[in-house]
């Protein structure tokens, strides 16, 4: 009787002991060395220089399953660059002009936005699996936020900068703001392709 208590008592210890072991063998991947996730992030810092947050749509889903995020992603820089290039011309119009004008394309401006970040969310997301989204989603939440923490004084130099030059000769004020928001979003859009931004392997 009592070798038997020893005996299971012995092999419930071995069985612990195997456990313990098995738990310090595996860690789980670094995500930091993770560069699907890592260039991701990066991209999304980018586009976050001039972002602040917008509201989801409902228009998103439906897209996104023709298109994919990434696909969306670049369209929706490809297509801001433009957008953003006609805004100091948009400001040469007067009356219910103006305002039809700057309503239709601040709706459009935000559209793109929601798509672009929406689309650099998803992913992230793919780039690790369910159970480090959390750890994920962590970082890139504060590496956005020290990208945008260099907004607000990056933008109030650049525009105090545009305003002294009011009557230059290349991109007068407000039009030197608008090209230097379009090198961002072009840089980000350029990020978007390889060899930058990696997809994780299937």
């Amino acid at each position: 009787m009592c070798d038997t208590l020893e005996a299971s008592s012995n092999a419930g210890c071995t069985e612990d002991v195997v456990e313990a072991e098995e738990r310090k063998t595996y860690r789980k991947p670094n995500l930091f060395k993770n560069w699907a996730l890592m260039s991701t992030i990066i991209v999304y810092c980018v586009f976050s220089l001039q972002e602040i947050a917008y509201s989801e749509l409902l228009v998103y889903p439906p897209i996104e399953k023709i298109l994919g995020p990434l696909k969306i992603t670049r369209l929706s820089a490809a297509t801001s660059i433009p957008l953003l290039s006609i805004y100091p011309y948009i400001a040469m119009l007067s009356g219910i002009t103006l305002h039809l004008v700057i309503n239709c394309a601040s709706i459009l401006r935000n559209t793109l936005s929601v798509s672009l970040v929406t689309g650099l969310f998803i992913l992230q997301n793919n780039a690790v699996p369910q159970s480090q989204r959390g750890a994920a989603n962590g970082i890139s939440m504060t590496a956005m936020s020290v990208f945008k923490a260099f907004g607000p004084a990056g933008g109030g130099a650049l525009f105090s900068w545009a305003q002294k030059r009011q009557v230059a000769a290349i991109l007068p004020g407000d039009q030197m703001v608008f090209f230097v928001l379009n090198l961002i979003m072009f840089l980000g859009l350029i990020l978007t392709f390889k060899p930058f931004l990696a997809q994780p392997q299937e």
